[in-house]
Order: C-alpha cells, then sequence, then structure tokens
C-alpha cells in the first residue's frame, strides 16, 4: 500500500506539473491577446478621432467662405463640437492665439497628457491659412464612439469565456497526460512485487517513455546476472563444501589411524597430510582475497620498479611447471627498461595467477607465451597460449566471481573460479584494464593494461 501511495503522489506530481504548466501558458496567451486587443482598440480610436476631426474642420471651412460675423462663426464651432462629441480650440495662423475654445464633454482641458488625443487641423481658405483648428479627445471615454463600449463588453466576455474554457480543457488533459504518464509506473510496482516475494525468474515488460523503458530493460538485466550470480553461490557452496571435506576427512581419518597406532607416522604419511592442509589453506586464502578484493580493503605499496625484471622473475618461477608439461615456456621483453609506478606485489599476484591458469590449461607439449611492451603512458603485458580456449558463450563471464567455464575440471585442480576476479580487481586497483580474447581448442591470450603513474590509494 505505501509503494502504491508513492505512485499515486507521483501521478498527482505529473498533474499539476502539466496543468500548472498549461494554465500559465493560456494565462500568459490571453494577457498577451487582451493586449493586442487593446492596441488595436486604441489605434481604431485614433484614427476614428482624426476622421471626426477632418469632418469637422471640413464644416468649419466650408462655413468660412460664406463669410459670416465673428459671433456667428463661434457659435457655428460650438454647435460643430455639440454635433462632433469633442472638445476644439481655434487658433490663428501663429498657432499661439487662441480665438475661440470648447471644453465640450472634456468640462475642461487639465485632463492627464496619456488621455488627450489632440488632432491639428489647418483651415485654408481661398488659398491662405486663416487658422487652426485643435479637436480633442478623451481616449478613457469608451461611451465616446456608440458601438465602441458594447463591442469592447462582448469581445472581453468571449475571451474570458474562450479562457475558460481553455482552462477546464487543459485540467482534462492533464488527467488524462498525468494518468498515461504514472501508469507504466504503476505497472512497473506491480510487475516488481513477485520479485519482492521471491520469484526471480520474472521479468519486467518495458513500456512507457524510452527512459522507463531503458530502466525496465536494466533492472531485467540485474535480475538475470542476480540469478546467475545465485547458480554461481550455489555452485560454489557444493564446491567449497567437497573442497574442504575430502583434505578434512583425509586428514582426520589418517590422524585419527596414527593416534590407534593403525597407520605409522613416517615422514611420507605426515607430508601427504601436509599437502592436504596446504590444499585447505589455499582454499581459505583464495577467499579471503576475494573478499578483500570486492570490499576494496586491499591497499597499494606504490613502488617504481623495473617491470621487466618482475615478470621475468615470474617466468622463471613457473619454469619448472613447463618443463613437468614439456612445454615451451618464452618470455619476450623490449631491449630497454620498463620503469612503472606499481605494487609489485600485486603485479606478482596478477601475473602468477595468469601464467599458472596457462600452463594448467595448456596440454602437455604446448607452448605459453609472457610478453612485455612499453610506450609513453603504459605498460602492456601479456601471456599467450594454445590450450583448450574459453567458448563464445563463457568469455563475457571469465571475470565474474565463482564462475567456471568447465566446474568438474576446475574441482580436479582445486579451484573456486575466483583467481580471476581477483586479477581484474588488482588491475582495476592500479588503474588498468585486462582484456582477453580466445578460441575454443586454439588458445587464448589474456593482455593486461598498466598506467605508468597511478593514482595512490588512501
Amino acid at each position: 500500500m505505501k509503494g502504491r501511495g508513492r505512485f499515486i503522489r507521483t501521478r498527482w506530481a505529473a498533474f499539476a506539473a502539466v496543468w500548472l504548466t498549461s494554465a500559465f501558458v493560456l494565462a500568459g496567451l490571453y494577457a498577451v491577446l487582451s493586449q493586442q486587443g487593446k492596441s488595436l482598440l486604441e489605434r481604431y480610436k485614433e484614427q476614428y478621432y482624426s476622421e471626426q476631426a477632418y469632418r469637422m474642420a471640413s464644416v468649419v471651412r466650408t462655413y468660412l467662405t460664406e463669410a459670416p460675423t465673428p459671433a456667428s462663426i463661434r457659435e457655428k464651432l460650438e454647435s460643430t463640437s455639440k454635433l462632433f462629441s469633442t472638445a476644439v480650440r481655434c487658433y490663428g495662423p501663429d498657432q499661439e492665439t487662441i480665438l475661440y475654445e470648447y471644453s465640450g464633454n472634456l468640462s475642461d482641458f487639465s485632463i492627464p497628457s496619456e488621455r488627450l488625443y489632440e488632432v491639428q487641423i489647418p483651415v485654408i481658405v481661398n488659398g491662405g491659412v486663416q487658422g487652426y483648428i485643435n479637436a480633442y479627445f478623451d481616449k478613457a471615454d469608451e461611451y465616446q464612439i456608440a458601438s465602441l463600449a458594447n463591442w469592447k463588453q462582448d469581445s472581453e466576455r468571449k475571451m474570458q469565456l474562450a479562457f475558460a474554457v481553455a482552462l477546464l480543457a487543459s485540467l482534462l488533459l492533464s488527467v488524462v497526460i498525468s494518468g498515461r504518464l504514472s501508469a507504466p509506473l504503476r505497472n512497473g510496482s506491480r510487475q516488481v512485487q513477485p520479485i519482492l516475494k521471491g520469484d526471480r525468474d520474472k521479468r519486467l515488460i518495458p513500456e512507457g517513455t524510452s527512459e522507463l523503458r531503458e530502466l525496465y530493460r536494466t533492472i531485467n538485466v540485474l535480475m538475470e546476472d542476480v540469478n546467475q550470480q545465485e547458480i554461481w553461490r550455489k555452485r560454489m557452496l557444493v564446491d567449497l563444501t567437497h573442497e574442504l571435506r575430502t583434505p578434512l576427512t583425509s586428514v582426520l581419518s589418517r590422524l585419527e589411524a596414527i593416534l590407534d597406532g593403525v597407520y605409522p607416522k613416517t615422514e611420507e604419511h605426515l607430508q601427504s597430510m601436509y599437502d592436504e592442509i596446504d590444499r585447505l589453506s589455499r582454499l581459505v586464502d583464495d577467499m579471503e582475497k576475494l573478499s578483500e578484493a570486492e570490499t576494496a580493503r586491499f591497499k597499494l605499496n606504490i613502488q617504481r620498479v623495473q617491470m621487466t625484471k618482475i615478470v621475468k622473475g615470474i617466468h622463471d618461477a613457473y619454469l619448472f611447471l613447463a618443463k613437468e608439461k614439456n612445454m615451451k615456456f618464452l618470455f619476450h621483453h623490449p631491449n630497454t627498461p620498463c620503469i612503472a609506478e606499481v605494487d609489485p606485489d600485486r603485479i606478482i599476484q596478477i601475473l602468477s595467477n595468469i601464467i599458472s591458469n596457462a600452463i594448467k590449461y595448456t596440454p602437455d607439449g604446448g607452448t605459453v607465451e609472457v610478453g612485455l611492451s612499453s610506450n609513453e603512458s603504459e605498460t602492456l603485458i601479456y601471456c599467450s597460449d594454445n590450450g583448450i580456449g574459453i567458448s563464445e558463450e563463457d568469455l563475457p563471464h571469465i571475470f565474474k566471481r565463482f564462475f567456471r567455464a568447465d566446474p568438474s575440471r576446475s574441482r580436479d585442480i582445486g579451484g573456486l573460479g575466483v583467481g580471476l576476479s581477483i586479477v581484474k580487481a588488482l588491475v582495476e586497483a592500479h588503474g588498468g584494464t585486462i582484456e582477453v580474447k580466445s578460441q575454443v581448442g586454439r588458445g587464448s591470450t589474456f593482455l593486461v593494461r598498466i598506467p605508468h603513474v597511478i593514482q595512490r590509494m588512501p
């Protein structure tokens, strides 16, 4: 129920995000349209006022051509001003002397300049300028234009209605979108429940956005890896039980026989028991090394060393094993010094594991080659053999803990499938990489790259 609550919150969070975004967009659009409507209205008013002013000037000009008296002119201007619902000032030819003014519906001329719209028109009679007529309009007076007020109110109502409808539509659309976005999460939650109850063979069905699909595919890959690790772990426990039981049973039975006087306490018998105990010690040592590698408890003792000397020493140490199998064991090295900053003990551990595996899995009379080279930034060490090789199916897994391509074969040798896991961890601790190429029946090549200078581990 708790998990379901999280998905419900996710759904409502998606809903809030989508709806608030759409509401802000609609509000911005409404503001822009309102502003554009005001601008259009202002331009319409100005055009209307200019047309009215020119009509009024035309009436006045026509009357002046009839040479009326000053009193009749004043009366005509006043009646014309009332007719066109505007305030008017009549200036002389110098544009400064006020001959006549009528405030009309303005009451006076003291309203703010941003509200006042002025149109000046020259009065030309018989080819000469007789004066100027300035018409004044109050732009804030919506009722000055008969149909303008009704049109404005009607348009505002329509815009408000359209905004309300769009807002409601966005609300419904947000519910749908949030539901569709959160549906894969809810479905994923339901699919995960069997896995949480122990059904590790269950796989999630990828759905939803590309990111969610990738997440579900990644979970499926992780579950496959977990299952494989569990298989290897169970196999390791069986093998470990077998490996421990055999030498322990042998040692205990021999010790019991010696104590009972049935088994003579000879050097040969003691050596046999020592070998069994040494085998147990090596098994425990492998498990300890794996634990250290996986928890990164080991520390590197970085030293500036001559890599050729180290690799040659390991080669010489394994010469006797190669001779026992009548193998060619070759070492290729550069003629120039190869200096690197590494932990020499860990490098020996890495190469000993790789070389011993190559010798173990190469038939009698085969060939194992160890090589060393260097460039400006790193040291390259390879070990190549013409042994049994590794199948293409097993190759991606050989560095995983407890993995063995042939468990029965490894059991005979006494391995638990942790050696290469330790090797990989130690190589990566040096900041390097390890690669392998192999073909069944044709052999394998391991390539280790170690940078010359690495960051010291804390």
